[in-house]
C-alpha cells in the first residue's frame, strides 16, 4: 500500500511538471496564446466568465456587419459574441479561477491529468491486478496523445476523460460496495456516495464533449441492463439525479445562448439530434416497425444522421493505420497478446472484465468509423500525419482503453520468454524503452511535437508585437489563419476578399474603425489587380505597411484617403 502510494504520487508529480513546464515556458504575462482556434476559445470564454460571470460579450459594432467580427469558433449574432463550442470547461475552468486566480487556468488541465492517471490506476488494478495497473499507468503516462493534449491544456478532450475515468471508477466502487454489503463487510449507504461521484463525472463528461453522447449513450444503457437488478432501480435513478444536475449548468446556458439544452452551438449537432430522436420515436410507432418500407427508410435515415461526417469503412482504415497502427506500433500487438491470454485463461473471467472488452471494442469500431470517414485538415499539408491533428484527440478512448491489454500482454509475454528471477527486470526495462520512445515522439517525433511547438510560439510573440505596435487599439484585422494571435487584443475577421456581400461589409467596418488585413503577401501585379478589379468598386483598395517572411500587412484605406495621400 506505501509503495503503490509512492508510486501514484511520484508519476503525478513528474506527469504535472513536465506537461506545466510546456505552458510555463511559452507563455508571457502579456502573451498567453494557443496554438488551435477551439483552445482560443476555451480560453477567453474561461477568463471571462471567472472575472464578469458571463459567456457573452458586445463587438460593439453596428449588425448586420457586426456578426463578421469574431474569431473561428465563436459566433456574433447580432455582434453578441458568444461560443460555439461544449461548455462543459470553460464553466468549470471558469469557476475555479474565480475562486483561485486566473493565472491557474494553463495548468489545470495537467491537474486533470493527473487525476485521470490516478483513477485509471484504480480501474485497471480492480478489473486486472496491482502489477498491470503500474505498468499501464506508466504507459499511460507518457502515451504521446495523453501527454501532448495535456500540455495543450485548453482543449475539452482531457477533461471529457477524465471524467469518464471518474464516472466508471466510482461506479466500479459502488459496486463493490454493494457486494460486501451483502456479505455484511460493511454498509450500504457508502454506496448512494459512489454513484453520487459517477453521476456528477458522467454528468460532467457530457457537459465537456456532448458529441460523444452517441456511443457513451448505447454503453450507460448496456451497464443499466447487465447491473439493473443488481443495483437496483431506485438507485440507479439517483445515479441519474446527480448525472442530471451535473449537466444543469451546460444546459442553463446553452438554453440562454442557444436556446436549446444540447448542442453548444454546432448547427450540424443539432440538427442531428433533432433527427436522431424524431426517427428514433417513430420507430416506437407499431405499424413502422412492421412496415419494411418504412422501417428501411428510417434505418437509413438514422445512418445518415449518426454518421454524418459520411460513411467510409475503407477511409477509415486507412486513418487508423495512419493513426494507430504506424503511429503507435507497440500498442496493437501487445494488446492483442493480453487478449488472447484473458480469452485463454479462464480463471481470469469476470463479467466486469468481458464488459470492458466487449465495450472498447465496440466503441474502437465505432470511433474509427465515425471519425476516420472524414478527412480533418488541421496541418496545412494533407498528407501530413502528426499527432496534432484532431483522429488523435478523438481517438483517446482507443489509445487508453488498450493500454491495460497491451501492459497484460507485455507482462505476460516476457513471463513465458524469461525465467521468472529476469523477467521482472526485462519488464522494467521494456517499459522504460517504450516510455523513452513514446516522449521522444511526443517532444519531436513530428513537426507539431511540443518543442517545435514552443519555437513557433517564440516566432509568433515576435510577430505579435511588431503587428499590435502598427494597428491601434480599436482596430479590425481580416485574417485567414491568424485569428488565434491577435485576438482579443485586436478584433478579428475571418474572411478574404472573394465575396462581395463580405466586401460590402468591410466597407461598413471601416466607416467606424481602422480595419487591416493580414495573410498571405500578394505578388504586385495580384495586388494591382484586386484592387483595380475587386475592391476599387467598394470604395477602397490594400495598402502594404510591412512583410512579414511569406506574410505581409495591409491597411484598406478609402479611395479619397488614398488619393489625398498620393497628392501629399
Amino acid at each position: 500500500m506505501i509503495f503503490t502510494g509512492a508510486y501514484l504520487i511520484i508519476v503525478g508529480s513528474l506527469f504535472f511538471t513536465a506537461t506545466s513546464a510546456y505552458q510555463y515556458c511559452i507563455q508571457r504575462p502579456d502573451f498567453v496564446k494557443w496554438s488551435s482556434p477551439d483552445e482560443t476559445a476555451n480560453y477567453y470564454i474561461s477568463k471571462l466568465y471567472a472575472e464578469h460571470r458571463r459567456l457573452t460579450t458586445d463587438n460593439q459594432l453596428d449588425w448586420p456587419a457586426a456578426e463578421i467580427v469574431h474569431p473561428r469558433s465563436f459566433k456574433a449574432p447580432y455582434g453578441i459574441m458568444m461560443p460555439m463550442s461544449f461548455l462543459g470547461l470553460p464553466l468549470l475552468y471558469g469557476f475555479l479561477a474565480r475562486i483561485i486566480s486566473v493565472g491557474i487556468l494553463p495548468y489545470l488541465t495537467p491537474f486533470f491529468g493527473v487525476l485521470g492517471l490516478w483513477l485509471f490506476f484504480g480501474l485497471t488494478r480492480r478489473l486486472f491486478n496491482s502489477s498491470t495497473a503500474i505498468v499501464a499507468t506508466t504507459l499511460a503516462a507518457a502515451f504521446p496523445v495523453y501527454l501532448y493534449y495535456s500540455s495543450r491544456s485548453m482543449f475539452h478532450n482531457i477533461l471529457f476523460i477524465v471524467a469518464g475515468l471518474g464516472g466508471l471508477y466510482c461506479g466500479l466502487r459502488a459496486l463493490e460496495t454493494m457486494r460486501q454489503a451483502r456479505r455484511r463487510l460493511c454498509r450500504r449507504w457508502p454506496a448512494l456516495i459512489w454513484l453520487a461521484g459517477s453521476g456528477l463525472c458522467i454528468g460532467w463528461s457530457l457537459a465537456t464533449r456532448t458529441s460523444e453522447l452517441l456511443w457513451l449513450a448505447p454503453v450507460i444503457l448496456i451497464l443499466v441492463i447487465v447491473y439493473f437488478k443488481e443495483i437496483g432501480w431506485y438507485r440507479w435513478l439517483w445515479w441519474g439525479s446527480w448525472t442530471w444536475l451535473a449537466m444543469l449548468p451546460a444546459i442553463f446556458w446553452n438554453l440562454s445562448l442557444n436556446g436549446h439544452w444540447y448542442g453548444g452551438g454546432y448547427p450540424a449537432m443539432e440538427q442531428s439530434v433533432n433527427t436522431l430522436s424524431q426517427t428514433g420515436l417513430s420507430l416506437l410507432n407499431w405499424h413502422n416497425l412492421f412496415n419494411g418500407s418504412v422501417l428501411l427508410t428510417k434505418l437509413k435515415l438514422l445512418k445518415a444522421t449518426i454518421f454524418h461526417f459520411g460513411f467510409w469503412p475503407q477511409q477509415s482504415w486507412i486513418v487508423f493505420r495512419h493513426y494507430v497502427v504506424d503511429m503507435f506500433p507497440w500498442l496493437l500487438p501487445l494488446a492483442a497478446i493480453g487478449i488472447v491470454f484473458f480469452i485463454f485463461s479462464r480463471r481470469q473471467w469476470s463479467k466486469e472484465k468481458w464488459l470492458y472488452l466487449l465495450n472498447w471494442l465496440a466503441i474502437s469500431v465505432f470511433l474509427v468509423i465515425y471519425y476516420g470517414s472524414w478527412k480533418f485538415n488541421d496541418n496545412p499539408d494533407p498528407n501530413s500525419f502528426t499527432i496534432g491533428n484532431s483522429y488523435t484527440r478523438y481517438w483517446l478512448p482507443i489509445y487508453l482503453g488498450a493500454l491495460p491489454w497491451a501492459a497484460d500482454g507485455l507482462r505476460r509475454l516476457i513471463r513465458f520468454l524469461f525465467r521468472r528471477q529476469i523477467a521482472r527486470t526485462v519488464i522494467v526495462l521494456s517499459v522504460l524503452v517504450i516510455c523513452f520512445y513514446s516522449i521522444k515522439f511526443t517532444a519531436v517525433g513530428s513537426e507539431e511535437g511540443l518543442i517545435y511547438s514552443g519555437y513557433r510560439q517564440i516566432a509568433d510573440y515576435r510577430l505579435w508585437s511588431e503587428i499590435i505596435s502598427k494597428t491601434e487599439s480599436n482596430s479590425i484585422i481580416i485574417t485567414r489563419y491568424h485569428d488565434k494571435l491577435f485576438f482579443p487584443e485586436r478584433q478579428v475577421v475571418v474572411g478574404l476578399f472573394d465575396n462581395e456581400v463580405i466586401n460590402q461589409y468591410y466597407a461598413q467596418l471601416m466607416a467606424t474603425r481602422p480595419v487591416y488585413y493580414f495573410n498571405f503577401r500578394f505578388p504586385p501585379e495580384a495586388l494591382e489587380y484586386l484592387n483595380s478589379r475587386q475592391l476599387f468598386k467598394y470604395g477602397y483598395i490594400l495598402q502594404e505597411l510591412g512583410q512579414y517572411d511569406e506574410f505581409a500587412l495591409y491597411q484598406l484605406v478609402g479611395i479619397n484617403q488614398s488619393v489625398n495621400q498620393l497628392e501629399k
